[in-house]
């Protein structure tokens, strides 16, 4: 009686455990929701068995709270419409509403931490735009300090004493002197009324101009307005204004050689490499903003990951090159930068989107490269797919040849069934879910693996039998038409 008492304790101290376990997730549950409802008091619904799904969404989006729902989506290899139908079924709208308070935490404890800072500085810290950052303090209505440096110390006499001292300069050396903007000098001598005559550096007329386009017809816009020292929207606007003859100068750039210059020189700004390559700043902005590592294969290989169905002319129009470079970096049709390691993890990735639905053929459609570094690595020797009943490439995957028609798939010399089997058990070892215990996504690829090598076997097993064992197929019997019997076919 005594031990079986004990044993009654014993379980009911495990129910308890069990009880205060959901109990908990469910409490955290709820306290996710009332945050969302902002206290609404509405009915909500707990789904217990999306806390696998839950947790690591939860972990992922606190330390990064400005992540976009395709870098989540990418991060946890999950759809992004699977990540909506769960933020729905716990009573949320969209995953903007979900990482809201995410964000409030993050925004209200690093301006907690660090007085004084500025909406221009929490943008370079969580690395968004300025405009995100006043909206998300607008809503939130949390107060940030506004301040412009050392604007608020310029004192009325220092300003004074230097204009009167240097009554040639302009207003963006005076800027520059007292560390600030041209127009906040501006705004300081209107408002403390300091004699100042704006001092204008233009020196180009329209009669300069129209002379000096007459005589080099070849310049572009930008080369007339580093000449003139102006910029280069200005010569634009004098030349339009006064109808000036201009043809305008396309100006083609090698994104390769502008690669290479931003790579030697990593510290020169968007406005020296424009003047360098005689572009506009902004296609330089944009050029920098394509290639942000300065390397076109690592851009081509990113490109590729993101959109690996893209055909050579969508390549060719985004990167703004000719054919012939994207096949100088595409040699066999394989980026340069993947390795055998690299396209198994890729393929991976793919298992785990699509499952059972990654056949060799569905491949070809989604994924044109990662199908050709399948070949072109050899992984069909060692990597398993989900083949069908009458796929040939079962054969390489056991050490075997693979046969190119039927007459020569009868004519094969089969291994001896002990070869076979030590092949299979191999595969096995190599691709058992155990192996990879501490990677969650990497055993669940491994399970899928796992089956279809069985399966394979199965195959291969079921053909040897029907090659090997079984008669051969009967001889099929030439048939001829007789011309006088009407078209009747007889047997000769």
């Amino acid at each position: 009686s005594s031990i079986r008492c004990r044993t009654n304790s014993l379980l009911l101290f495990d129910i308890t455990k069990i009880i205060a376990y959901y109990l908990s997730r469910s409490l955290l549950f709820i306290a996710h929701l009332k945050q969302n409802n902002n206290g609404k008091g509405e009915s909500m619904a707990v789904n217990l068995d999306a806390w696998d799904t839950y947790k690591p969404l939860t972990d992922y989006v606190e330390e990064n709270c400005f992540a976009k729902i395709e870098q989540v989506s990418r991060q946890l290899k999950l759809g992004k419409h699977a990540i909506e139908r769960h933020l729905k079924n716990i009573r949320i709208k969209s995953f903007i509403e979900f990482r809201r308070p995410f964000i409030y935490r993050a925004l209200t404890e690093y301006i907690n931490n660090h007085s004084g800072i500025t909406a221009p500085e929490l943008a370079k810290h969580f690395k968004v735009s300025q405009e995100l950052i006043n909206y998300h303090l607008k809503a939130a209505k949390i107060k940030v300090t506004k301040k412009r440096g050392c604007a608020a110390t310029i004192d009325k006499d220092a300003l004074a004493s230097y204009i009167m001292l240097n009554p040639e300069a302009a207003l963006n050396t005076i800027a520059k002197c007292f560390g600030v903007s041209g127009n906040h000098i501006w705004e300081l001598i209107r408002k403390f009324g300091i004699p100042y005559h704006p001092k204008h550096k233009i020196t180009m007329t329209n009669d300069s101009l129209a002379l000096f386009v007459k005589e080099h017809p070849e310049l572009t816009q930008q080369q007339i307005a580093s000449h003139f020292k102006v910029a280069q929207y200005t010569v634009q606007k004098y030349i339009r204004e006064n109808k000036i003859p201009y043809q305008l100068k396309k100006v083609k750039v090698c994104p390769i050689t502008f690669i290479q210059h931003a790579a030697k020189y990593p510290n020169a700004t968007k406005n020296e490499l424009a003047s360098t390559f005689n572009i506009n700043p902004v296609t330089a902005g944009r050029l920098r903003k394509l290639f942000p590592e300065n390397n076109f294969d690592t851009a081509l290989a990113r490109y590729i990951h993101q959109h690996p169905n893209a055909k050579e002319e969508e390549l060719k129009k985004h990167f703004h090159v000719y054919g012939g470079i994207i096949r100088q970096y595409l040699p066999n049709g394989v980026p340069r930068q993947w390795t055998e390691k690299v396209v198994e993890k890729l393929l991976d990735e793919w298992i785990l989107q699509f499952g059972d639905k990654l056949v060799p053929g569905s491949l070809i459609k989604r994924a044109r490269y990662l199908h050709r570094a399948f070949y072109e690595f050899g992984l069909y020797r060692k990597y398993p797919m989900h083949y069908w009943k009458f796929n040939s490439l079962i054969y390489p995957l056991f050490n075997m040849d693979k046969p190119k028609d039927y007459e020569e798939k009868l004519q094969m010399q089969w291994p001896d069934k002990k070869i076979l089997r030590t092949r299979y058990r191999e595969l096995l070892k190599i691709h058992h879910p155990d192996r990879y215990h501490q990677s969650p996504q990497t055993a669940r690829a491994a399970h899928f693996k796992f089956r279809w090598i069985v399966k394979a076997y199965s195959h291969l097993l079921k053909r040897h039998k029907k090659l090997t064992i079984s008669e051969p197929p009967p001889a099929i019997k030439q048939m001829s038409v007789h011309p006088i019997n009407n078209g009747k076919v007889i047997s000769p």
